[in-house]
Parts: structure tokens; C-alpha cells; sequence
């Protein structure tokens, strides 16, 4: 016959509860958490997708649409630091400490100076393509896109060349929309510059396939030498686009297609590698000048 003594079994789940809560505790306080909002220092109003990264790390996100972000990590310390970075601002790096205190983050603009150009328009040519048009077909994406990861391919000009669009061949969709931010590097010598593009520039709407193209004729903008041309990767928690989006690519060497995603490094610390023997199908249309 079997005797259950009530008041060791109490004793046990007593025990049992309270090594639970030590345990659960350990885990709450071990996680660095940080959060505030970011703002433009010259209006005042909330900065959308702003990258954000723990330098040294792989842990990044983006902020929202309202300028907040949230960033939990059991891997963050105290003393790291953390890197924001917008098109159009100046970076900002503060200590984990310091952005803890923080109720408000505050972007300064950063001051451009422009060289004026006078352009006969009588005297221009036709629209040309810049980059590869091919009519190969070939699907390829990253395995893990985060925010902030992003894809591109380098693009030569042998005149300077006022551009009217980018361009953008899809091979496959699955998901019902796509949302990036269009980055045009400096490129000279194989290394990677600033950032061409002054203002934000995003590609959002629904998925299609074949060429999807945005016109950046607003932009202003006279290229020459060479330049990488990417998308970068907008997802905040939550949202589901671009998921298995593929994009047309061929064959080639040594290869024209550059990666900075976060199976291998972090956005916002690390560079473009380049994916072997591929090149993907961007390119831009433009007139030479």
C-alpha cells in the first residue's frame, strides 16, 4: 500500500518553485535591454528604419515607423557600444549605458555642399542601360534576410551619366509585398565609400516578377566610375515582406555579386564579401553626358 506523505510533497514543490524562480530570475537579469526614440535634431519629428547595431556583435535591428526601436539581448554588455546609422545623418556611437538613460536620440543632418551642373538637354543623348540586362534566368537570395542586410552588384560608367532609374529583375515571389531601401556606394578600387544617395530612397510596393524599376530622376544624380548598386533589407518585427523573394542572377567570373547580411557579418560594422562566380540582374538607366 502505498503512503503519500502531504508534507514532504509540500516541502518538494516549495523547493521545486523557489529554485524556478532563482533560475528565472538569472535569466531576466542577465538580458541587456535598450530602447528610446529616435528623432531628427532639426525638425524634431521620428526617423523610420534607422539602422542600429552593437559594434562587435551581430545584433542589430531598425527602428519603427514611429522612430522607436527595442533591443533585448542576453549578449549585450553594459559597456557596449552602439552604432546608429541613417542616410542623410551623421553616425551617432553611445555606450549601452548611455542610451539607457536616454528618453530621445538625436540624428544631426549632415551638411552637403553641391557642385552646380548645366546640362543641355538639345544636346543629350539616348537612355542607355548600365549593369546587366541579361535575359538568363536564375533565382538566388539570401538564406536569413534581417533588417539591414543587404545585396548588390558593382556598376562601371566610362562617362559621367545622369541616371533615371534603378532596375531590379525578380525571378520568383511567394510573399504579397517587398520593402527596401536603395543604397548607391562609391566604389573605386574595389572598396566601398559613402553613400551616393543623400535622401532615402525605398522600394515598396507589391511583389512581381521581372523587372521592377524606380524612377530616382529626382535625385539628381550624375554617376561616373564605379558603383555598387544595392537593396537593403526593411523589415520591422511583425511584418512579413520579402520573404523568399528571388532575384534573377547568371553565371559569371569571377563574379559581380556582393553580399553584407548577417549569416556572416553585421550590416552596420562589417563590409560587402563577394559571392563567387555570380552576378546578380540589377542595373540602371541613364544618358550619358
Amino acid at each position: 500500500m502505498c503512503r503519500f506523505d502531504n508534507k514532504n510533497n509540500t516541502l518538494f514543490i516549495s523547493f521545486f518553485f523557489l529554485i524556478f524562480s532563482i533560475g528565472f530570475y538569472n535569466l531576466c537579469n542577465s538580458q541587456v535591454g535598450i530602447t528610446s526614440t529616435i528623432v531628427s535634431d532639426s525638425t524634431g519629428l521620428p526617423l523610420p528604419y534607422v539602422n542600429i547595431g552593437v559594434l562587435g556583435t551581430r545584433i542589430g535591428t531598425v527602428s519603427s515607423i514611429d522612430g522607436s526601436f527595442l533591443l533585448v539581448s542576453d549578449k549585450i554588455e553594459i559597456s557596449d557600444s552602439v552604432k546608429f546609422s541613417y542616410v542623410g545623418y551623421e553616425n551617432i556611437v553611445l555606450v549601452v549605458d548611455q542610451v539607457k538613460e536616454l528618453n530621445e536620440i538625436r540624428m544631426v543632418p549632415v551638411k552637403f555642399s553641391f557642385t552646380e551642373i548645366t546640362v543641355n538637354s538639345n544636346r543629350l543623348g539616348k537612355e542607355k542601360i548600365f549593369g546587366n540586362d541579361s535575359k538568363r534566368k536564375g533565382g538566388t537570395v539570401l538564406s536569413n534576410w534581417r533588417s539591414g542586410d543587404e545585396i548588390a552588384t558593382k556598376i562601371s560608367f566610362e562617362k559621367p551619366t545622369y541616371i533615371t532609374s534603378a532596375n531590379f529583375k525578380i525571378s520568383q515571389i511567394v510573399g504579397d509585398s517587398m520593402f527596401f531601401r536603395i543604397n548607391i556606394y562609391d566604389f573605386q578600387d574595389g572598396k566601398v565609400g559613402e553613400n551616393l544617395i543623400r535622401d532615402n530612397v525605398y522600394l515598396k510596393e507589391k511583389q512581381k516578377t521581372g523587372v521592377v524599376t524606380k524612377d530616382i530622376s529626382f535625385l539628381n544624380l550624375i554617376l561616373n566610375g564605379d558603383v555598387l548598386l544595392s537593396l537593403e533589407r526593411i523589415r520591422i518585427d511583425g511584418e512579413v515582406e520579402n520573404r523568399n523573394l528571388l532575384f534573377r542572377y547568371k553565371i559569371s567570373n569571377p563574379g559581380n555579386f556582393f553580399a553584407r547580411d548577417l549569416n556572416y557579418s553585421s550590416n552596420i560594422n562589417d563590409e560587402f564579401r563577394l559571392v563567387a562566380k555570380t552576378e546578380l540582374q540589377f542595373f540602371f538607366r541613364g544618358i550619358e553626358l
